[in-house]
């Protein structure tokens, strides 16, 4: 029977987690052998200076949308200390159009972990393997990267796991796993801060330069995107409307707010503020969107699964006012600058997660009991100012 070898060098002790990093070990060395033998051997590489022209830093961030959304200001700060570096940013395929579209990245590659498929799509034959993993690890070492940053919001094993087979010299991340020594630079993990501080500590520690950049996340829109949100908004008769935007599906229940809560807001703006009311959403949110319609005394327009991402910014940019709940729509709107009510549940890591943008207002309640008339007394007078 095979022995798992010494760990204690790299920090590690026995058990689950040591079996898990001796796979890992293993995966690497037979990488190495694999490049070996391709290229003939090699000697390892010298660490990256990143103020010299031609180096390849990859960032990996197998996230969801809002979360990769986060990291965006840690990608600018890097571009920023590294201007001549280039970086290609490793993304799920939900957030294919937003790495694309990053004025701060020269590459995107995309691959989706399990966690990330649609539930649909969870199935036997989908299901995530080693030799996934293995195979991508061998095309990111084939690429020649100087550094590798793992952005995870909340390290997973597959990121580290992705950050080390890469076989950059300089491998970055955090100790939130306890596994510290795969890499060549730990950042301590907290909940007490931001992710997005989090992240440009990651960044940080790879480019000590790098500077905080104050600001939300930059989404590079153009023509085709504002027009295809201009085009959406005219077939519903809105191209001249004052438009209020609600957002009201939830990847988790528990940050979901009632189909009657949405109903009676919708109505209500109409009522006192003369405004048009559409519902954005994924396909699979309709029929949510659908029953708040029902609800409702008054007309709203369901454009649930009707735009692209960056069309969905460029929506969001032509409103005057969206209110959504806690997600990835949320922090595109954000991005825009749009005026935003963000709903968040009671037991929200708002010091984790809250919307990067001045022009928010943000309310943590019990999404069971919330009321019309609570969410007023609350933010009335931002959406007074957002709709005067």
């Amino acid at each position: 029977m095979a022995t798992l070898p010494d760990l204690r060098g790299y920090g590690f002790a026995r058990g689950s987690v040591g079996r898990r990093i001796s796979a890992i070990l293993a995966a690497d060395k037979l990488l190495r052998i694999l490049a070996a033998g391709k290229n003939g051997a090699s000697g390892p590489r010298a660490p990256a200076d990143l103020a010299q022209g031609g180096r390849r830093i990859l960032l990996i961030k197998l996230d969801h949308i809002g979360d990769t959304l986060l990291a965006f200001p840690a990608i600018r700060a890097l571009r920023r200390a590294a201007p001549r570096a280039c970086l290609t940013l490793l993304v799920g395929s939900a957030c294919g159009e937003l790495a694309r579209r990053n004025p701060d990245v020269d590459g995107a590659l995309v691959y989706d972990l399990r966690f990330l498929l649609p539930r649909a799509r969870r199935g036997f034959g989908q299901r995530f393997t080693g030799l996934q993993l293995l195979r991508l690890g061998s095309r990111l070492r084939g690429a020649g990267f100087d550094v590798a940053i793992d952005l995870s919001s909340d390290t997973k094993w597959e990121t580290l796991i992705l950050t080390y087979l890469s076989g950059a010299p300089e491998r970055v991340g955090d100790d939130a796993l306890g596994c510290g020594g795969l890499l060549t630079r730990v950042v301590p993990f907290s909940r007490q801060v931001h992710v997005a501080d989090l992240l440009v500590r990651k960044v940080q520690a790879a480019a000590p330069e790098a500077a905080v950049v104050p600001g939300p996340p930059t989404l590079a829109l153009d023509r085709a995107d504002r027009a295809a949100a201009g085009a959406l908004l005219q077939r519903h008769q809105l191209g001249g409307a004052r438009v209020v935007a609600l957002h009201p599906g939830a990847s988790d229940a528990s940050k979901a707010w009632s189909v009657v809560g949405f109903a009676s807001l919708a109505d209500e703006l109409v009522a006192r503020y003369g405004v048009q009311v559409v519902f954005t959403g994924a396909a699979e949110d309709h029929e949510l969107i659908e029953r708040i319609r029902k609800a409702m005394q008054r007309p709203g327009v369901n454009l649930s699964g009707a735009t692209g991402l960056l069309a969905l910014a460029a929506l969001y940019q032509r409103c005057r006012l969206v209110v959504a709940v806690d997600g990835g729509p949320m922090h595109l709107c954000a991005a825009v600058g749009t005026p935003l009510v963000a709903l968040f549940k009671a037991e929200a890591e708002l010091e984790r997660w809250s919307p990067l943008t001045p022009a928010c207002r943000v309310l943590r309640t019990d999404l069971t009991r919330l009321t019309t008339v609570a969410l007023l007394e609350q933010a009335g007078a931002f959406i007074e100012r957002a709709l005067a």
